[in-house]
């Protein structure tokens, strides 16, 4: 799966231009969540910054589709774009700022 394997520009694009079902959302996060620190720690040529906007997106596109099954009504795109900021706060441990 090119998309578990790539930086995530392009699946982060195709995502929020909605061209994923749900459950490709789920299995390219699972995924790319378990790739991630495999391809980090291994001392390979690449960076962290890219996938973890790129699971950021997904988990927070996920959730807004979870939201909107629940009741409540939000756009995916918002929420992906909203986890991108909160996955990167997140993982690198600093807060967001304007």
């Amino acid at each position: 799966m090119p998309f578990i394997l790539s930086a995530g520009n392009t699946s982060v694009d195709l995502l929020l231009q909605h061209k994923f079902a749900v459950g490709m959302v789920v299995l390219i996060f699972i995924g790319k969540f378990f790739i991630t620190p495999l391809c980090f720690g291994s001392g390979a040529a690449g960076g962290i910054f890219l996938p973890m906007l790129m699971l950021g997106s997904f988990l927070g596109y996920f959730i807004g589709i979870i939201s909107n099954y629940i009741g409540i009504q939000v756009d995916p795109v918002v929420i992906g774009l909203v986890g991108m900021g909160a996955f990167l706060a997140a993982v690198a441990r600093t807060p967001i700022t304007i």
